[in-house]
């Protein structure tokens, strides 16, 4: 198989060496720059909201699925199990 030099993803993308001395010099230029975030506002990582079929789970039911699944889990305010993919509400385009 021949690739031309119009593809996609260059040599040094693929994981090859670097086929000139700028492209070598370029790679290991200099160290990444330390990005100051401290005045950035807070952002909580929360996108998951039950649905009504996983909020309707009683206690006991939530422990018979994990045990039936051997679903083991550990923390503070671990999430009742989700048992389908309508549970997750998912966009419709990704089902």
């Amino acid at each position: 198989m021949q690739c031309s030099s119009s593809s996609l993803l260059s040599d040094s993308a693929l994981g090859a060496a670097p086929s000139t001395k700028n492209e070598t010099a370029s790679a290991s230029a200099s160290p990444a720059r330390k990005i100051n975030l401290d005045g950035l506002p807070h952002f909580e990582k929360n996108f998951y909201s039950e649905s009504p079929s996983v909020r309707s789970m009683t206690e006991p039911e939530v422990t018979e699925y994990r045990l039936r699944r051997e679903i083991t889990v550990e923390g503070k305010d671990v999430p009742k199990p989700v048992k389908s993919f309508s549970d997750a509400a998912f966009p419709g385009t990704i089902l």
